[in-house]
Parts: structure tokens; sequence; C-alpha cells
């Protein structure tokens, strides 16, 4: 998942009057937010991030919701596994799109890659879809449970229910360009989180309920575990850096220090069977990965003015025609 979520206009602003651009937050969204799908309950919920106080739900007919990311616009795209489909919703819930295509089989996990298509994870195939719904290719087949996005157009695709190994792509050409082999006690990836604060991978195994962090060549750095953890089915970072997880057998969010160090775990008002479990402060954080991010020349207005922010920081201010 690599997002950096700010409008033309908005970078056009923030330039003229001088000051840094922010990301425009509507509705029942806050930039210390965070929202969680909630399997059993057919939810896709808000909770601040501070007490994981109960805010409420984008959703509340999604039948097995699991995985979810942000799009470019800053919408939640969430998919449902038991009742095959991809959801997009605004800030305040409004539903935005939705489609079902039979190459879904049992969704479980997706991220929006720079393009604005959907890589999905289904428990038959690894797949990337467009906004639209029309599957565009298929990389592998076979139970994919979690995939991830990295730079230099890599994937990684894993599963669940054990296996020891992530398969990796490449995503330009679509080939899978190897396997990692799990080791220090890791055996499955229930879900996958690429966080740029880090450049690492933090790995959810439900198999051993325990959350591994990952270098980009697959080399283990820590993990994060406490006694008394139910099933651990997502993780993501949060304020400070620190490791959210949910325990979708105990209706909770588990924390630790960006270490290693474990926190607390807070109970879920309103949810049942959390899974998929997102920060809305990585939409100011994240920034795109490749120069696929520029947007097409059609796309860019009356104005005929095209300003791309890169990962450097550096502006590139362009006219229709000229770039």
């Amino acid at each position: 998942m690599h997002k950096h979520r700010l409008s033309r206009y908005l970078v056009f602003a923030a330039v003229s009057l001088g000051v840094l651009p922010q990301i425009a937050m509507a509705g029942s969204f806050d930039p210390n937010d965070f929202i969680i799908s909630c399997f059993l309950s057919d939810t896709v919920s808000i909770y601040g991030a501070t007490e994981f106080n109960f805010k409420g739900h984008l959703e509340t007919n999604i039948n097995g919701a699991r995985g979810i990311d942000f799009d470019s616009d800053g919408n939640v795209v969430a998919v449902a596994a038991l009742v095959p489909s991809v959801r997009v919703f605004d800030c305040d819930g409004t539903l935005v799109s939705s489609f079902t295509n039979p190459d879904l089989g049992a969704p479980v996990d997706i991220k929006v890659g720079p393009s604005g298509n959907y890589f999905i994870g289904t428990q038959s195939a690894f797949i990337e879809v467009s906004p639209g719904g029309d599957t565009l290719r298929v990389f592998d087949t076979g139970d994919y449970e979690s995939v991830v996005l990295l730079p230099g157009n890599i994937m990684w695709g894993g599963s669940g229910d054990a296996g020891g190994f992530l398969n990796t792509f490449d995503r330009v050409t679509g080939s899978m360009t190897g396997s990692i082999a799990l080791d220090n006690g890791q055996i499955g990836a229930e879900s996958m989180f690429f966080s740029v604060s880090t450049n690492t991978v933090l790995i959810a195994d439900s198999q051993t309920n325990q959350v591994f962090e990952r270098n980009l060549d697959g080399t283990f750095v820590r993990v994060f575990s406490a006694s008394g953890l139910g099933t651990i089915s997502s993780a993501t970072r949060g304020p400070g850096d620190k490791v959210y997880a949910s325990d979708l057998s105990s209706n909770r969010i588990c924390i630790w220090e960006p270490g290693g160090t474990f926190i607390q775990c807070t109970a879920l008002a309103g949810c049942n069977g959390p899974q998929g479990l997102l920060w809305t402060g990585i939409l100011a954080l994240e920034p795109e990965p490749t120069i696929e991010t520029v947007p097409a020349l059609s796309t860019w207005g009356t104005m005929g003015l095209a300003m791309v922010l890169l990962s450097t920081g550096a502006l590139i201010v362009g006219r229709r025609g000229a770039l």
C-alpha cells in the first residue's frame, strides 16, 4: 500500500500560500482514527486512536468483511469474502462504487496500486482488477490470504494457513520471481502491511498469534508477542510508529512499542471479529513508490497545469503538452 494522498488543487494552494500540503479529511474521518473491518458483524467501522472509542460505521452490511485499504482519494476500499465483492466508501460512509467478479472467488485481502488498480488475494488466486471490476491479470493460483506492494515494483503474496514461505512477484511483468522462507517461528501470513516510516513489512501470523517484522529482502527484524493473545488477523503502524494488531477471537486491538515491548490490549465495542486494520494517519505519511502516480494528461483540468509532488519532496510543475 503506497499512497501520497494530495489532490492537485491542494498542492497548488499549498504552494501558492507557502505552506506544507495537508490531507483534507472529510466526513467522519479524523487524521488520528482507525478503520476496522469486522468479519463476524459484517461492518466497517471508525474508532478513535487514543482509546479506541467507537465513532460509527461506514458499512453495516458487508458480509464477511476482510481486507481494507485506502485509494488515492482517501476512500476506503474493502472486500467482502462471504458475498464476494469489492466496495468503496468515502469518509462519511457513502457507497462510491461496488462490483462483483467471478474471479474474486473468496476475496481475503486487497491493496490499491499506484495506478488505482486493485491487487487482491483470494482463496484461489492472486489477481489484479480494475476499479471498474475487470480482471486484468492473474499472477498465480492457490490460496493467497495476504498481499503487499513494495517499492521497486515488488509484490509479496502469502497464506494464513501455514506453508512457511511467501511468494515474490514483479508488479510490472506480473511474473513470480522467487520465494522467501519464513523463519524465527513464523508459520503463516494472515495479512501484510508495508511501513514507509521503517521500510519494513509487518506480517500477522494467525497460526502463532504473533506479528513478525521483516526487511524488504525478507530477513527477520523482530517479533511482537504477548501472553494470552487470541487469533491475530492483521497488523499496522499507528501513532508514534507503534504496532497495532487485531485480535479476531477476543474482539480487541493489541498495541506494542516500535521496538517490540507490549503495551496493552483494548476491547472493541460494536465489532465482532476484527479483521482489517488501518490508521488514517498513513494517508499523510505514505509516498507513492513510482512515477506511475503521475495522472493522465486528460485529467489535469482546465487550467492546463500539472503538479507532481515526488517522494523526495521535490515539486514538478508543468503545462499540458510540456511533460
